[in-house]
């Protein structure tokens, strides 16, 4: 019978899991080590730089670093080498097991740092629209209840001045009850 099963593996070297196998009813796997390419040290230097300005940039770093360890922020400010860098970031960053998966396949340490560049752009990206819907619906929202308000205020008005007549929409529709109007015309 087959059994599914999930594994988490904190590893201390990137690699490929190879085969997945049974033995003694234990799940075991074999894997190739995947080595570390650093690439150009002026290039990653910058890439870095640009890296951390980016994350600096970003307005709701929680929600981004949901996964982080409570000495994240510590261990990010102290610094740390491109490699342990990128490997942190891979891990922390709040993202789907696909997307992460694909940052580990980068071939250099610098495609993976570009694409955490990528990553924190995409997610300020997504930030700055949920701000913007959120910003029309409040807009709008208001704006019916300040219309609300005043029509019930008018409607208060005109009754303390003894004025209890229809108002103009209900008198549109008492006409256009009252009279052989084609449909279309009704509807409008």
């Amino acid at each position: 019978a087959l059994r599914a099963f999930k594994v988490r593996v904190n590893s201390l070297e990137r690699g490929k899991i190879t085969e997945l196998y049974i033995k003694d009813n234990e799940p075991l796997a074999k894997f190739e080590i995947n080595k570390d390419v650093f690439g150009e040290p002026q290039e990653e230097g910058i890439i870095i730089k640009n890296l951390i300005e980016v994350i600096s940039k970003s307005e709701n770093n929680t929600r981004l670093f949901r996964d982080a360890p409570s000495d994240f922020f510590n261990r990010f400010s102290k610094g740390m080498n491109s490699l342990e860098l990128s490997y942190l970031l891979s891990d922390v960053i709040d993202l789907p097991v696909e997307k992460k998966e694909e940052l580990l396949a980068c071939p250099t340490i610098n495609d993976r740092l570009l694409m955490l560049i990528k990553v924190v752009n995409d997610y300020n990206s997504n930030i700055i629209l949920d701000r913007k819907i959120e910003d029309a619906v409040r807009s709008s929202t208001e704006k019916n209840q300040k219309e609300y308000f005043l029509r019930e205020k008018m409607k208060a008005i005109q009754h303390e001045l003894g004025d209890d007549s229809a108002t103009d929409e209900e008198k549109i529709n008492e006409e256009l009850k009252s009279h052989p109007y084609p449909q279309e015309v009704k509807d409008k």
